[in-house]
């Protein structure tokens, strides 16, 4: 093959959004990251050049609040979020848990009677997880792409279905 022969395809997607003045457009992931440095000293032995550093400490913290995906169904629930990797940790849940996991798929369905709210990284409209969250009635989002990543498990969460979000209130 020649260099003259390589043959290099684009392909892009276009999407157009109107959005009320001042409005905000998010489609999956993060939109609450809130991020605080600190830094503490002993008075006089901090202020040393070089060795000064043996006397300071510094401390970082990042609270990531909002987790933002696509509705599928409507509703607020607030529960403690299950982060479920497949059937051999279905034992975790219990009633009324909030269901966070990569995707669902029919094999869920044993424990679906158990949840109160589903929540996945992957999906859209017709995904499994979809369908069911609008079969059982409860608040549903999808395609979040890092809410197994940022929500703990056994972490108190407000699902809220009609905006798309996930807060999460206490780990």
């Amino acid at each position: 093959m020649r260099s003259a022969d390589l043959i290099t395809n684009k392909r892009s997607i276009e999407n157009t959004v109107l959005v009320d003045d001042g409005q905000i457009v998010v489609i999956g992931g993060l939109i609450a990251d809130d991020a605080k440095n600190g830094e503490g000293k002993i008075p006089l032995l901090g202020d040393i050049p070089v060795i000064g550093n043996l006397f300071k400490e510094s401390s970082k913290t990042s609270s990531k609040t909002v987790v933002r995906g696509l509705s599928v169904n409507g509703g607020i629930y607030e529960g403690v979020a299950r982060r479920i990797d497949g059937p051999s940790q279905f034992d975790r849940l219990q009633q009324g848990d909030v269901l966070v996991t990569r995707s669902t798929a029919p094999y869920f369905n044993v424990v679906l009677p158990l949840l109160g709210a589903i929540v996945t990284d992957r999906g859209g409209q017709l995904c499994h997880a979809a369908i069911v969250a609008r079969e059982y009635g409860i608040p549903g989002i999808v395609g979040t792409k890092e809410a197994t990543a940022l929500i703990p498990d056994g972490a108190r969460v407000r699902v809220d279905g009609g905006s798309g979000e996930i807060t999460i209130l206490s780990t």
